[in-house]
């Protein structure tokens, strides 16, 4: 090796043998407070273990007082739970039927850890007729929320 290298390897072993000299004489020189300052520690290690949050719903991490996820977190409740997921295709009217049916099957066949990925596949073609009142219920809900929500916890929607 060259000699900087040496120097430095030197330099370094030196530095923790002094360290560790500097530790062994405060330590045998004052043990009351070597253990007092390790108690102190300890205690802070216990209370930081102790006050450690897991929460395994992750939207309890966040603040959910008001606002979007206060909402999400309502329709969440309202409907169940999480465990359902929609998937949209658009396309021509005469392909959809076929690919719709390819993409059913598809899902029907994956699998995740060994076990089959979704329990209930179902799909339809929608047509734009079949919601004109569901629209206008929507557009009519839209203007007046006062008669959906309950007056008391409108505040926790707002920002």
């Amino acid at each position: 090796m060259p000699i900087p290298v040496t120097r430095i390897i030197r330099f370094i072993h030196d530095l923790i043998r002094s360290h560790l000299t500097w530790l062994f004489h405060v330590t045998w020189q004052k043990p009351r407070q070597t253990v007092i300052l390790a108690t102190f520690f300890f205690v802070l290690a216990i209370f930081s273990i102790l006050t450690i949050r897991f929460e395994s719903d992750i939207f309890k991490l966040f603040p959910a007082k008001s606002g979007a996820l206060r909402l999400f977190l309502d329709t969440l409740e309202w409907t169940g739970n999480a465990g359902e997921a929609y998937f949209l295709l658009e396309g021509e009217r005469d392909t959809l039927a076929p690919a719709a049916e390819a993409f059913a099957e598809r899902l029907k066949a994956l699998e995740v850890d060994g076990r089959q990925a979704f329990k209930k596949v179902t799909y339809r073609v929608f047509d734009p007729r079949e919601a004109e009142s569901f629209s206008a219920f929507i557009g009519y809900a839209v203007t007046r929320p006062q008669l959906f929500l309950d007056p008391a916890g409108v505040e926790g929607y707002l920002r």
